[in-house]
């Protein structure tokens, strides 16, 4: 049907960008060049596939379809070029990976100690913030992000759901008791992160029933490190996403409070890359291993085992 996969890739990346001259200057091309692609691609189905006009570009039914099409079968087609030329070949050189502070520090790291095991010639460099990094500017090669995003020129792919609850230490639970309801929960000490999405008013879910509580903070801080600290320590509870908290409840460090309601907002875990065109094997090999830290954390979920358990 298509005469030329370059032609999809094109069209794929003014649809991403919104732009002929972003797409062409992420393809090392000129703009007079993408323009004679998605010509020749409008010519070859015979259907236009973007309404185009001095100040906007827009994408047209047939083209949005068209764009579905084309991002499986460039990721298909990636697929098997790396499958084809580096099934044998052994990961090595250095890979980036930016992640926010939790996740990094717990599920990250479980990922790249089982890689380097695999891989020992991949040497690896972290970048951990919980602020957003300039992928392209600082070399990333995956980045971690919770929540959602939107940024066109990036390549996201969704590695993970995870759901807030109810945390605290025993220490705490010992001196405090621990909350038997939502609005119970209300009446505690709580210790948040500065950037939790719904710090200060939170809805508690169990089944089809919902309750919404208002909790203002009784401690805020910005640090992860200080955050975890606290909470372990005895300070306060503390809203946290189940996977990363998995280790700390399996090893008794925390205690997971009201196991029966979850609360909003539902987190999906994304790695993104800058680059669909073409993805090393490095970075594939990373995201098996992150798929199977993963796997281990709902493991812990189920199971109440630590990894060193299984």
């Amino acid at each position: 049907m298509f005469g030329n996969m370059r032609r999809l890739g094109v069209f794929a990346a003014v649809v991403e960008l919104q732009s002929f001259t972003k797409a062409a200057a992420r393809l090392g091309v000129g703009k007079a060049a993408v323009s004679k692609q998605i010509k020749l691609l409008e010519e070859e189905l015979g259907a236009r596939l973007l309404n185009r006009s001095t100040r906007s570009l827009t994408v047209t039914d047939v083209g949005a379809q068209i764009y579905d099409c084309a991002v499986k079968m460039l990721d298909a087609a990636q697929e098997a070029r790396s499958v084809a030329q580096t099934e044998t070949a052994e990961p090595r050189g250095q890979l980036c990976v930016a992640s926010t502070t939790e996740f990094g520090r717990t599920i990250c790291i479980e990922a790249l100690g089982a890689l380097r095991i695999r891989y020992p010639e991949l040497h690896i460099r972290l970048l951990l913030s919980d602020r957003a990094i300039d992928l392209v500017g600082e070399r990333v090669d995956v980045g971690i992000r919770l929540g959602f995003f939107k940024d066109s020129s990036l390549v996201q792919r969704r590695i993970a759901t995870a759901q807030y609850g109810l945390y605290a230490s025993p220490d705490y639970i010992a001196r405090q008791g621990a909350p038997t309801s939502p609005a119970e929960a209300a009446l505690h000490t709580w210790v948040l992160h500065s950037g939790t999405p719904s710090a200060g008013s939170w809805v508690f879910r169990r089944g089809d029933d919902s309750w919404p509580v208002e909790i203002p903070p009784d401690v805020v801080t910005d640090d992860t490190a200080g955050l975890t600290a606290a909470v372990t320590g005895g300070l306060g509870m503390t809203a946290g996403l189940d996977l990363q908290m998995a280790v700390a409840v399996s090893q008794g460090t925390l205690v997971r409070l009201l196991p029966d309601y979850t609360l909003d907002p539902l987190i999906n875990i994304y790695a993104v890359m800058s680059d669909r065109r073409f993805r090393p094997r490095r970075v594939s090999v990373f995201l098996e291993c992150l798929d199977d830290a993963i796997a281990a954390r709902r493991a812990l979920l189920t199971r109440g085992a630590t990894p060193s358990d299984r």
